[in-house]
């Protein structure tokens, strides 16, 4: 147990920047000091106030605001919640809801936070939540012209903690909040110091965060469409502030055009697809973010069936339309939002899901989260009941596989993975399309006798029935022929959003192998 327990941790360390390192080391330390430290900040004399346009969106009443479908009274807050799960925490120190209230209603519940929530090291004062809630009010600040002296001292008092607290040990998306964060306190309080560091750091995380298609590198539409949501609000204060013509905001324009097409790529019917980790509360919609854009003077053309994704091809036939999970571990230092899902596969018929991903109950140390973030919970193939890489704790992945050999044309999809390389074996998967549907064809090779299992999660909303060798849609006229193994139907746990659980029905078709075999399986409609 001890050596497997290392093990884990090797193969997660080594991965790692050394940066990560340090600076976790380095946080351990400093905290205990911090807050002794801020305590004795003196107030700020001069700011100012930055001109920002969002598109703003008034609620009705005070009282119907909610947060993972649970009611929250806006107008009486209870800032410490005690709950199992800190996310909702979270959500409720973010302060998006500011975007949506009046002045009067703003202020008093920023002041009541204030006065609720010194700084401590709690879910309040983490690095992340500071990230978020210290731009929403700033927006808020500018949006009614606000010379509110608490509120101006506890935004340095926030930013100086934030400054010290940079989440060098996770980057990834918590690093680019910090960024944002950090540029619109720089220019709220004329801070050489935070402006010089958001500046130096903006362009390089820019670069590093969105692969070569200008998709962002975690490989979650949600955390896709918070990325595209933080470019957004740079553009925002950049030309309206500070740079109005410059290399710096034409590039991020260029990143944002090619952001807002992939946000409708990877949605439909403004929901979008579960890929990874996904989480829906706060995260803006396709429709919201291109009205954003189009206030800042950025607009572009969608043309989604011309383009094929290197990380998630799609190929269509007649009415059917299937889509494959061709994305690595990813980012390699942390993978904390990656599933073992290796050519997973999701399936449309007339634009209503047929094939779905299991999606991610919560972020917690549990039973569904473990279960959701596993092969077995996605539409591929599962070897000798192992996942295709070291999933353990909420967030970790120690050793992992990768994808090659990936060929992506208008009637075909290939692509390859070594994830069970510790078997010496690979998996290749084929989709080719036909004229009322597709053959997928599934070469497992390696040395050796292997027990297969290979998944297909259908909607909660498809009834299945059972004929030889043949599963039949009943309501949706499609049929599957598989051509090796053991076929069942078992019941499986379905996660729509965070927090959320159902059942749904799932084909499993087992069997063994010795060395080399191929799996076909033939969807048409009927």
């Amino acid at each position: 147990m001890f050596i497997s327990k290392c093990k884990l941790y090797f193969h997660s360390v080594r991965y790692m920047k050394p940066i990560q390192i340090f600076w976790k080391i380095w946080l351990k330390l400093s905290r205990t000091y911090l807050n002794h430290f801020v305590r004795k900040v003196k107030p700020i004399p001069h700011f100012r106030i930055p001109v920002l346009q969002e598109q703003i969106n008034f609620l009705q009443n005070i009282h119907g605001y909610s947060i993972f479908n649970e009611s929250v009274d806006l107008s009486k807050i209870n800032w410490k919640l005690n709950k199992d799960d800190a996310l909702f925490q979270y959500h409720l120190h973010y302060h998006d809801y500011l975007s949506n209230l009046d002045k009067e209603s703003g202020l008093k519940i920023t002041h009541d936070w204030i006065e609720k929530n010194p700084p401590s090291l709690s879910v309040a004062w983490d690095p992340y939540t500071i990230s978020l809630r210290v731009v929403n009010w700033v927006k808020f600040i500018s949006r009614f012209h606000i010379n509110d002296s608490e509120i101006i001292n506890s935004l340095f008092l926030q930013g100086i903690w934030l400054f010290y607290q940079r989440e060098y040990h996770l980057l990834a998306n918590h690093f680019f909040k910090n960024i944002v964060a950090l540029l619109y306190l720089g220019f709220v309080f004329k801070n050489r110091c935070w402006s010089k560091w958001a500046n130096k750091n903006l362009l390089k995380q820019i670069s590093e965060q969105l692969t070569n298609e200008s998709y962002h590198f975690e490989f979650s539409p949600t955390y896709h469409a918070l990325f595209v949501k933080d470019l957004l609000d740079v553009y925002n204060l950049l030309i309206n502030n500070e740079k109005k013509d410059s290399n710096l905001t034409q590039n991020i324009s260029d990143k944002i055009e090619d952001g807002l097409f992939w946000l409708f790529y990877y949605s439909k019917n403004e929901k979008y697809f579960q890929i990874n980790d996904v989480n829906y509360e706060g995260c803006p919609k396709p429709s919201y973010l291109r009205k954003y854009a189009s206030k800042l003077g950025i607009k572009e053309e969608i043309n989604i069936s011309s383009s094929i994704s290197q990380y998630y091809p799609k190929l269509e036939s007649g009415d059917l339309r299937i889509m494959m999970y061709c994305a690595p571990i990813s980012p390699y230092y942390n993978p904390a939002h990656s599933h073992a899902d290796m050519l997973s596969i999701l399936l449309w018929y007339n634009n209503e899901e047929i094939l779905v991903d299991t999606g991610n109950y919560d972020y917690e140390e549990s039973d569904d989260r473990r279960y959701a973030r596993s092969t077995s919970a996605h539409n591929t193939i599962v070897i000798d009941g192992k996942n295709q890489c070291d999933l353990w704790k909420v967030f970790r992945v120690g050793r992992r596989g990768k994808l090659f050999d990936k060929d992506f044309r208008e009637d075909y999809l290939q692509c390859s993975h070594d994830s069970y390389k510790k078997f010496n074996l690979l998996h290749t998967r084929r989709i080719e399309k036909t004229n009322k549907g597709f053959i997928i064809q599934d070469l497992l090779k390696g040395k050796g006798c292997h027990k297969f299992e290979m998944l297909f999660h259908f909607s909660p909303e498809v009834n299945i029935k059972v004929k030889g060798e043949e599963y039949f849609m009943i309501n949706k006229n499609l049929m599957f022929k598989f051509s090796h193994g053991e076929i069942s139907i078992i019941d499986t746990s379905y996660f729509p959003e965070l927090f959320i659980k159902k059942e749904k029905q799932t084909v499993r078709i087992y069997g063994e192998f010795k060395n080399k075999i191929t799996l076909k399986t033939k969807i048409s409609e009927i």
